[in-house]
């Protein structure tokens, strides 16, 4: 789902199929919500970079899990000191895109009918891709998230 120039350009690319439908729509409005249901379940939601500029983002995640319960939910969250840091940068750029939500603990979100399933942050990579860097990455991670936190953090969620 994206806003309709967005699908209409996808849909250059990129054709509906069993697996993957595309859906012209704003996150903000619920009239999506009928034609994810047309199509069979499982679902899986993603929502890369879109969230953070949402002061409604809690209040769509807790509608999707509500209305998708068993629905896998894809996104990534900002922590305070990153939405901080991205209002500084656009008003020295003289940008007027602002995030305006953040979310320091991705598990706080479980409040809404979520469980975590997995996360993962530039600091702390999955296990897998962890063992594969290279030794001096690898020993940098720890540093680094003393240091920077997890900045942003990418989370698998589960509506319950």
């Amino acid at each position: 789902m994206d806003l309709p120039d967005t699908i209409e350009l996808r849909r250059r690319f990129f054709a509906d199929s069993g697996r993957r439908r595309m859906v012209a729509a704003s996150v903000l409005d619920q009239d999506w919500i009928p034609a994810v249901q047309e199509s069979p379940e499982p679902y899986f939601f993603a929502a890369e970079g879109v969230l953070a500029y949402l002061d409604q983002a809690p209040q769509v995640i807790a509608l999707i899990a509500r209305t998708f319960p068993g629905a896998l939910i894809a996104f990534d969250t900002y922590s305070q000191r990153t939405l901080e840091q991205q209002h500084k940068l656009a008003a020295r750029k003289n940008m007027d895109a602002r995030w305006a939500w953040s979310c320091d603990d991705p598990r706080t979100l479980e409040s809404l009918g979520l469980e975590v399933v997995q996360q993962a942050a530039v600091t702390r990579p999955p296990p897998g891709l962890c063992a594969r860097l290279p030794r001096r990455y690898r020993y940098a991670l720890p540093p680094a998230r003393r240091i920077a936190g997890d900045l942003a953090t990418v989370t698998l969620f589960r509506a319950r």
